[in-house]
């Protein structure tokens, strides 16, 4: 759908605030929350609060137009309204890209594919954010049909295609989530207290 989780929230954001990103691209934007963020902490925060005095590019892709409304065209500096399939062909580099929840609605040869293309387009970092394991069901939302799941993945999927960070979220009701970080040089670890605090006891009670 053209929102997600909310627990990683604060952990991507200190990525963008320690990486200082020149150019972001939100894969699958849904609503722009990442857009909104991005350009939030990578302009808004250091005082570039006019439009004018904006200095990082943030572009989108999303392949369904009946998501994208005024908000979008003012955030975004550019919407390619297509799949991320067709875009990676031609596409240039960016110092950050950022896909939330997206591969699980692709075919898993078709995202294992992808995954390596979208690194090596990644100046800095790209960054997955997906839900783990088969508990995720779903069909089409919103009259989108590409909203479907289509693939399931693990921990050891993400690292065996050469994540370098990796950070799984528990939830209450026992599922689990992550976010998967590929970099051409080695990054800080999340050191987020509250989550780390959050994530003990949620294993707890799901251990029992």
């Amino acid at each position: 759908m053209p929102s997600s989780r909310f627990e990683h929230i604060s952990d991507v954001v200190s990525m963008f605030v320690a990486l200082e990103p020149r150019s972001v691209l939100d894969v699958g934007c849904g609503f722009g929350r990442w857009g909104f963020l991005a350009r939030e902490y990578c302009d808004i925060f250091h005082g570039r609060y006019a439009r004018e005095e904006w200095t990082t590019r943030i572009e989108a892709v999303e392949p369904f137009e009946g998501y994208l409304g005024p908000h979008h065209r003012y955030v975004y500096d550019h919407i390619h309204v297509m799949t991320i399939q067709e875009y990676v062909a031609d596409m240039p580099s960016y110092d950050v890209i950022y896909a939330g929840d997206v591969i699980e609605h692709l075919e898993k040869e078709t995202a294992v594919s992808l995954l390596p293309r979208l690194a090596a387009k990644s100046n800095l970092a790209f960054i997955v954010s997906i839900p783990l394991g088969a508990e995720w069901p779903q069909g089409e939302v919103i009259g989108n049909p590409l909203e479907e799941h289509r693939s399931v993945w693990t921990r050891r999927d993400l690292k065996q295609l050469g994540a370098r960070l990796i950070r799984t979220y528990p939830i209450r009701d026992g599922r689990g989530f992550a976010v998967a970080v590929w970099s051409p040089k080695p990054l800080p670890r999340f050191r987020n207290p509250y989550h780390r605090r959050l994530a003990a006891r949620l294993l707890r009670r799901v251990r029992g």
